[in-house]
């Protein structure tokens, strides 16, 4: 929804932050998607479905919702005069979406062990769930700094959704199994976000 809000929205006064933060939550939902369908017990989602392989794509949308507003609220793009510019970054886009799906359908031994059956998750896996929830403290102080200054969006909402991801992803370096009460906890607490 935010990426057709976005793309839709399109006129030579946006600000690019807009179409950037669009953009980048396609990605997300590409990733998500394939997060949903690679889950074990699912049919194949193009190779065999397991608990590592939606791990894997979860952590990649985590990533780029993450990095990406951290970008979106740190940077000052310029407005997109020329529709060729968004575009472009669309077709960047796309080809880290192709080349992450390439990786982890047909080369998922080049890609560190995130899960382990029977033991759960790797310290690789609970470090990256850190570092997500680093970026996203980062992004909340500076969302405070610019509390008090004209924004083109509006703070408080981003800031409390940040602040529910943070904590829902914190349970995600919880659990040793994927259907265990840390999930339905994260799951829980984002009701809210979609909700609203």
């Amino acid at each position: 929804m935010i990426f057709t809000v976005g793309w839709g929205s399109y006129s030579s006064k946006l600000a690019g932050n807009i179409i950037f933060i669009s953009i980048v939550f396609f990605a997300v939902a590409i990733f998500d998607m394939s997060h949903l369908l690679s889950y074990k017990s699912m049919p194949d989602y193009i190779t065999t479905s397991s608990p590592e392989k939606a791990i894997n794509f979860w952590i990649v949308a985590r990533l780029t919702t993450s990095v990406g507003l951290l970008i979106f609220i740190i940077s000052s793009f310029p407005t997109m005069k020329k529709k060729l510019n968004k575009y472009v970054f669309f077709l960047l886009t796309l080809i880290f979406i192709v080349v992450v799906h390439w990786i982890f359908l047909f080369h998922p031994n080049i890609v560190p062990r995130t899960f382990i059956s029977g033991e759960g998750l790797t310290n690789l896996k609970i470090y990256t769930e850190y570092l997500i929830i680093g970026l996203h403290i980062l992004t909340l102080f500076i969302l405070l700094n610019k509390m008090n200054q004209p924004q083109r969006y509006y703070i408080s909402p981003l800031f409390t959704a940040l602040s529910l991801m943070i904590i829902s992803e914190f349970f995600f370096t919880l659990y040793n199994d994927v259907t265990d009460i840390y999930n339905l906890a994260r799951y829980m607490m984002c009701q809210p976000l979609f909700y609203n």
